[in-house]
């Protein structure tokens, strides 16, 4: 056996994995209202779970009626009826060991120092009061406090929980009022005396800030790193000061109470992001508070209240916060010091995924952590292989991982898993009624409201659930090579001005003089379509319609009825781009800009807020917009941009404003935006504004990404949506992201599309191509002949060539 597999070693990182995973765990679902129908969740297939929440609050209503009914047969009040079912199943309310800890020296009521309703009242009482008035505990910072940093003054705004070593409260950066996030890590001054404060609030501030060497931001990676760290002068408090709405995305501790075990298909995404984020971490060079450090470093703290997961329509990212650098800095004194090292990453890694798959992280029956050694604590319908692989990755099997990267390329040997959908025959009705024994009435309320979730459950159903789709995974090598494609004429519909429509027209550079129709008709000739512009193909679309199937971009997956299917076979995106000057590239706007922009700034630039650049930091030119003539982008900016309904009725008044009147009239004080038909001539204008020698302009437009890729008139900006860093939408060849000193003219070659940011929709404005068809086995398979046909590699090689992003990346 090798020295990294000695048992020993083996068993103290397996004790410390647990210790930071198994912190708390809540036996009912947050999102039940009472016992009563958490036992009915327990009768719903795992697939199912995921709407189950949507159904208790659309039909809360009834629920609270039927218990109110009962309790009136029984003389009761709808608070005691609830109260006595509850108590059966209640668990005591969940404190992590870290809070325990510090309970030692403090007599927190509670028996939670960091989440205490007495420390919470203490402020609330008296703003300048520093101290639990109960226990001498440091309280919950009060509302409108203030804490000044290097870079700015930050301002409380409300307490909203507690994770790991510190609390979180919802914060504005001052004086823009930037919502930002605050972590709060403590030292109270019953465990360290003067010198040990300052030691520790000075190392904190050696650890501030964590960068990559070489300059990209963590984001890229889905590592979320703090913007500053601040010491707190006079008091035993340190602030972590993050962007964004760090604590109001799910933990995934919150997201399996909330919906349950996950799916084989899901633990695999979840092990497949994890690994990608943890080989980086593993392998880069950082800098942290400007110094350079050796290659690599371990996360040392993975565990389901770590990782965050964000729901998207295609999936969900997760992301990786809560870094023992800085979590480690408070453990109390006494605490045995620990070297984190990759393989704890990966074994803290195998049992989250286990725990993911079995539901919980604890045994209900004697609060103890779920042991991944006993066979009945897995899922029954886990895939084996899959398993097998997690056992590997805990040091439990006969395969050693000892790295990330190793340990992601046997994930992938692995086979896509398909979601499962049986009832784990460990919690069937027949066992749970021997165990709990209802009384009458009891069954009459589990019942009635299993009719009402039942019914819930068809109708969201029908409105949410969307069938899984042919794989967006290329198919054949030629068109020749695809077979059953149905012989005769059948219509199609595209949108007007579209992506599609624009392919249709483009010269093939790969078989000169032949467009894409032309290639396909010599390849399947018996196959003739018809395409037919229609705005809303989505909605036109039916079972009943002449249209056998349709092209279109996919926003957002509820937007497709679940009597359609859909097949992806290829990527495009919206990009944002303003004038790249040659002669005044280091004047110009993707200089000062920094080579990005946000949703933020879109946002009030397009309802009209920002009229001049140096409003946004820029140089002192007044703002003008463009936008295309297209449709499909117009809706796809105001749904993944503008997203507010009062923003997109802002918008596109100032269209009409515009299009009506002298368009391209430029005032001080209100913003002037230009339609134009073509999107050459909308580069050409926004280049012509910068250098018109009259009146310098700084113009800003955005359009589709296949039409504006491979000129250099103007520069796409990278863009940064509320949540990530910013992503560029090009790339170069020695994979860092285009920056505002590439030449994009002169050193054409040099760069390329990110295809990776639009596959995994890490650009914020990328979206997918599909061809979307009715489900009906009485017709012939038009559709879904033509989506195999379109993700041939001979076909992807064209769309390619022409703009869009293929399935796979391939060599132009």
């Amino acid at each position: 056996m090798s020295p990294n597999k000695s048992p020993g070693r083996i068993t103290r990182i397996r004790q410390r994995v647990q210790q930071r995973i198994v912190s708390s765990f809540q036996g009912r679902a947050g999102f039940l209202k009472s016992a009563a129908v958490q036992r009915i969740f327990l009768f719903v297939p795992t697939p199912m779970r995921r709407i189950l929440p949507f159904a208790i609050q659309e039909f809360q209503p009834e629920i609270d009626g039927m218990t109110g009914v009962i309790g009136r047969q029984k003389g009761l009040s709808e608070s005691q009826i609830l109260a006595e079912i509850e108590a059966e199943t209640a668990l005591p309310v969940p404190v992590s060991p870290f809070s325990r800890s510090l309970n030692t020296a403090y007599a927190c009521l509670e028996n939670n120092p960091l989440n205490c309703p007495w420390s919470r009242q203490t402020t609330e009482t008296n703003a300048e009061q520093q101290y639990c008035f109960k226990c001498g505990f440091p309280a919950i910072l009060a509302a409108q406090k203030q804490i000044r940093g290097d870079f700015a003054v930050y301002q409380i705004e409300s307490f909203q929980g507690d994770r790991g070593q510190g609390r979180f409260y919802q914060a504005l950066q001052l004086p823009d009022r930037q919502p930002c996030i605050l972590k709060e890590y403590l030292l109270p001054k019953k465990y360290y005396n003067e010198t040990e404060l300052q030691l520790k609030k000075a190392n904190f501030k050696q650890l501030s800030s964590l960068d990559l060497a070489d300059g990209r931001p963590l984001q890229d990676f889905r590592l979320l790193s703090p913007l500053e760290a601040i010491p707190d002068t006079y008091q035993e408090r340190c602030y972590l000061i993050f962007k964004g709405d760090l604590y109001g995305v799910p933990t995934l501790r919150s997201y399996l109470q909330k919906t349950g075990a996950f799916s084989n298909l899901e633990v695999f995404q979840v092990l497949k992001q994890v690994l990608q984020s943890l080989q980086f971490l593993h392998t880069q060079k950082f800098r942290i508070s400007g110094r350079l450090m050796a290659a690599g470093m371990a996360h040392g703290n993975i565990n389901l209240d770590s990782l965050l997961i964000v729901p998207h329509f295609q999936g969900f990212f997760i992301y990786l916060t809560d870094l023992a650098l800085w979590e480690d800095i408070f453990d109390l004194p006494l605490t045995s010091p620990v070297v984190h090292s990759p393989t704890e990453d990966l074994q803290a890694l195998a049992y989250v995924a286990f725990y993911l798959l079995a539901g919980k992280p604890i045994a209900l029956d004697n609060n103890s952590a779920l042991q991944p050694e006993i066979d009945t604590n897995w899922p029954s319908n886990v895939n084996l292989n899959l398993k097998t692989y997690i056992l590997n990755l805990m040091g439990q099997g006969i395969i050693n991982y000892p790295t990330a990267e190793v340990a992601y390329r046997h994930l992938e040997k692995i086979p896509i898993l398909p979601p499962e959908m049986v009832i784990d025959n460990a919690n069937t009705p027949t066992q749970i009624q021997d165990k709990q024994q209802p009384r009458p009435w009891r069954l009459l309320l589990l019942g009635l409201i299993g009719l009402l979730i039942l019914a819930a459950l068809i109708i969201l159903a029908s409105r949410r659930n969307q069938q899984a789709t042919s794989s967006p995974e290329v198919t054949q090598a030629s068109i020749s090579d695809v077979v059953g494609v149905p012989t005769g004429e059948f219509s199609y519909l595209i949108e007007p001005n579209g992506t599609w429509q624009y392919v249709l027209t483009q010269p093939n550079l790969l078989q000169e003089g032949k467009k894409l129709a032309e290639i396909i008709k010599q390849k399947q000739p018996e196959l003739q379509l018809k395409a037919e512009l229609e705005p809303n193909v989505l909605k036109s679309l039916t079972v009943d319609s002449t249209a056998r199937f349709a092209i279109t971009t996919l926003i957002d997956d509820s937007e497709i009825d679940p009597q359609i299917a859909r097949s992806i076979f290829a990527y495009d995106g919206l990009v944002v781009f303003v004038p790249f000057s040659y002669t005044e590239r280091k004047n110009g706007l993707p200089h000062t800009l920094n080579g990005k922009i946000s949703f933020k700034q879109l946002r009030q630039l397009y309802t009209g807020q920002i009229t001049n650049w140096k409003q946004l930091g820029g140089p002192n030119l007044p703002v003008k917009l463009y936008v295309p003539a297209k449709a499909e982008a117009l809706r796809i900016f105001e749904k993944r941009v503008l997203q507010d309904a009062d923003a997109i009725a802002t918008f596109r008044k100032l269209i009409r404003e515009n299009t009506e009147g002298d368009r391209f009239f430029i005032s001080p004080t209100q913003v002037a935006i230009a339609q134009v038909d073509s999107t050459p001539e909308m580069l050409r204008s926004v280049l012509q504004d910068f250098e018109n020698t009259n009146e310098t302009i700084g113009s800003l437009g955005f359009d589709t990404f296949s039409e504006v890729f491979g000129q250099c008139s103007v520069y796409p900006l990278a863009i940064t949506d509320d949540l990530n860093g910013a992503i560029s939408p090009l790339i170069q060849n020695n994979q860092e992201p285009v920056t505002p000193a590439t030449d994009l003219c002169n050193d054409k070659g040099s760069y390329t599309p990110h295809k990776n940011a639009f596959i995994h929709r890490q650009y914020p404005l990328a979206y997918p191509l599909a061809v979307v068809y009715p489900r009906d086995n009485r017709q012939e398979p038009v559709g879904d002949k033509f989506a195999e046909i379109l993700k041939t590699a001979e076909i992807q090689e064209v769309l390619q060539e022409i703009g869009l992003i293929p399935l796979e990346s391939r060599q132009p």
